[in-house]
């Protein structure tokens, strides 16, 4: 019986990476799926390294979707505020893609990385300037990993979704979700599937997801 192919999803108890894990999943992939409810932060390198070390072999594939947002209006947002965002959504990013590439590479083994950004990372706006700028820099990061990672047959890919309906958009308090036509977390599940298990040519630059946010037709 041929082994199924395994990946690795951080931040999949909700949102775009649940949608992801499930979508994966039913795909025919067996699904680690990492989170601070299933007791891997990514933030910390140990409990990372622990649960790698628990699976059965190297996954091939990583979906890097671990992420918060803590909104507030600068120069008001205190500097720990700062610190935990740029420590899940960048540190936290890169620790992951450390731990699994250097596995991969270690096995000898090809791969594939998808990192989840932002359109927010083109242009941070004042009142969520951490998560701004912490998905700029892992955009600037992917580029850079795919350039390096290339020689070994991992594939980095950057895909930035613009206004997915998620529990941390619905945190922000925006008036009127209910009446806009977001993107669902399943249709940025669709396209991570897409850069994972096809052959495409996007690796190493980023990919903008968006759809024209507009009143939904009644």
């Amino acid at each position: 019986m041929a082994t199924k192919e395994q990946v690795v999803i951080t931040g999949a108890s909700s949102g775009i990476g649940l949608a992801v894990a499930d979508e994966l999943e039913q795909q025919g992939l067996q699904v680690h799926r990492f989170s601070r409810r299933t007791g891997v932060d990514v933030t910390d390198p140990d409990t990372l390294t622990q649960a790698y070390n628990e699976l059965r072999e190297e996954p091939r594939f990583l979906v890097c979707s671990a992420g918060i947002s803590e909104p507030g209006t600068f120069p008001d947002v205190p500097v720990m505020s700062w610190r935990r965002v740029m420590d899940t959504n960048l540190t936290g990013t890169y620790i992951a893609v450390r731990e699994h590439t250097q596995r991969l590479i270690d096995a000898g083994k090809t791969g594939a990385v998808v990192l989840i950004g932002s359109p927010s990372g083109r242009r941070p706006s004042l009142d969520n300037l951490a998560y701004g700028v912490s998905k700029a820099a892992i955009v600037a990061m992917g580029i850079g990993l795919a350039k390096g990672l290339e020689p070994h047959g991992i594939k980095v890919h950057m895909l930035c979704p613009s206004h997915v309906d998620t529990p941390m958009l619905r945190l922000r308090g925006f008036p009127d979700l209910n009446h806009l036509a977001l993107l669902q977390p399943q249709e940025v599940a669709r396209e991570v599937a897409r850069l994972l298990l096809t052959d495409t040519f996007t690796d190493g630059q980023p990919i903008y997801m968006s759809r024209m946010v507009a009143a939904k037709q009644t």
